[in-house]
């Protein structure tokens, strides 16, 4: 399985054992993690690598997994299980309050973890049409977010995970500007300082890869000045950007 083709998860968990059974348990079904030993370099993590989900330990010893919970939610919708091993109750509905999108136990079943991560991710795809499925298909290209494939007349199209990514918001924006402000939010957090031009580099690839003509792209559209859409009619309304 290619890197595209596997979800990610960022693991940010204290306990070196802990750690390494749901580092190990979900690689072995097929995820990407990123272990993370403590909570500031785990949240810096989250800005660098926008994983599909965080696995959060609410009780970190140089930050507490509820403030990362709420630094994230001040700019991010991802997916974000929280951990822990001694939560009362109260802990619970306040994380959930704060935007958790699922709270696990320690300890719990390999097997329950692996299918929780699975029920946070499947929640996160764009869905479509009247039968609010995972797979978009536009002129000759077919997304298929479920199975994490992309492929242009059959044949499956290989991208980087951060191309992947900027495709899936797009798509769950069809026909909608994406202003590049968010989209660097999205990838690198709400204090980045990375320039526009590294998603017109991503922008590139992706119409090189998906475009039959990169000068005169039919689904992946510029609003000069402003950011990008995915066109699902075809238009050309708007010019494309230098």
């Amino acid at each position: 399985m290619s890197n595209q083709n596997k979800p990610t998860v960022l693991a940010i968990v204290e306990n070196p054992a802990i750690l390494f059974t749901v580092q190990t348990v979900l690689e072995q079904n097929g995820f990407k993690v990123y272990p993370a030993k403590k909570g500031q370099a785990g949240y810096s993590m989250i800005q660098s690598y926008c994983p599909d989900v965080v696995l959060l330990d609410l009780k970190l010893s140089d930050i507490s997994g509820y403030e990362i919970l709420q630094k994230v939610r001040s700019y991010s919708n991802m997916k974000v299980i929280m951990l822990s091993a001694d939560s009362t109750e109260e802990d619970v509905v306040k994380c959930f309050d704060a935007g958790a999108d699922d709270f696990l136990k320690v300890p719990f079943a390999p097997g329950e973890m692996v299918k929780r991560v699975e029920t946070a991710i499947r929640h996160d795809l764009p869905m479509f049409g009247r039968c609010r499925q995972h797979v978009l298909t536009l002129q000759d290209i077919v997304f298929d977010f479920a199975r994490r494939e992309i492929r242009k007349n059959g044949k499956t199209v290989n991208l980087t995970p951060s191309e992947y990514r900027l495709v899936k918001l797009l798509a769950s924006n069809l026909d909608e500007v994406v202003p590049y402000q968010t989209m660097l939010q999205y990838f690198y957090g709400p204090n980045t300082s990375v320039n526009t031009r590294v998603l017109r580099v991503y922008m590139a690839r992706i119409r090189k890869a998906l475009e039959d003509d990169v000068e005169h792209p039919v689904v992946f559209r510029t609003v000069k000045g402003l950011g990008f859409y995915m066109a699902t009619d075809g238009s050309t309304l708007f010019s494309r950007e230098g």
